[in-house]
């Protein structure tokens, strides 16, 4: 378990040190700069940018700028002046994505279901989905439901979400709280890493009885619009 939480500091680690990045800057003539802050005085913002096809040093005065973010920009979303760090637009992307998925998850269950993930911002993104199929555990039917918010850049994600998992055999489902690690890109294939705690509601605890559980999930989007 120790080996695996070590795993996804090292893949976020790296995530963020090496995507797809830059900082941006807002001039007061409304360009923005898709760029790398250097580091930042009471008067100039020290940047490296993109000119004439060459990455230059240079700086601003602060009045001539309206803002500046770090880690602001992915550049696979927009879209940039030949040769240079100025970019002219986003790309257009839509705000929701749906999928009918079938999930395997943790080996434990096969399930056919709902995904709506609503991109709040270019780093947040946020699943909601829900499931019915058939679990090996128990050899019973189950529903599964889940809301998960996830953080990251590019196709890597940091995920944790709260959710249950109904074995429709006479039992009070548990409360399952995910933290963990989701691999996803435009394919239609999704991994993840995702250590869980469950939370029984049944026995003589007013807590209910609560244990770890980890392994990897693997979900396949076959139809999305």
């Amino acid at each position: 378990m120790k080996k695996l939480f070590y795993i996804l500091i090292l893949i976020s680690f790296f995530t963020n040190s090496y995507g797809q990045f830059y900082d941006l800057i807002v001039t007061t003539e409304r360009d923005s700069i898709a760029c790398r802050i250097d580091s930042i005085t009471d008067t100039h913002v020290y940047f490296e940018m993109k000119f004439n096809s060459n990455w230059i040093h240079t700086n601003l005065n602060i009045e001539k700028i309206i803002e500046y973010k770090m880690n602001e920009i992915d550049k696979k979303e927009v879209v940039f002046k030949q040769g240079s760090s100025y970019f002219e637009s986003r790309k257009s992307y839509n705000i929701t994505k749906n999928a009918i998925v079938i999930s395997n998850d943790f080996l434990l269950s096969v399930t056919l279901g709902y995904e709506k993930i609503i991109h709040v911002n270019n780093k947040t993104k946020i699943s909601m989905r829900a499931n019915a199929g058939w679990g090996f555990l128990d050899n019973y039917p189950v529903i599964i439901g889940e809301i998960s918010l996830l953080k990251g850049k590019s196709k890597h994600f940091f995920e944790t979400g709260i959710g249950t998992h109904e074995n429709l055999n006479g039992n009070s489902p548990p409360i399952i709280v995910t933290i963990g690690y989701r691999l996803m890109d435009n394919k239609r294939i999704l991994l993840k890493v995702r250590p869980q705690i469950w939370i029984e509601t049944d026995g003589d605890s007013d807590f209910g009885t609560v244990f770890p559980l980890a392994g990897i999930s693997l979900v396949y989007r076959f139809v999305e619009w």
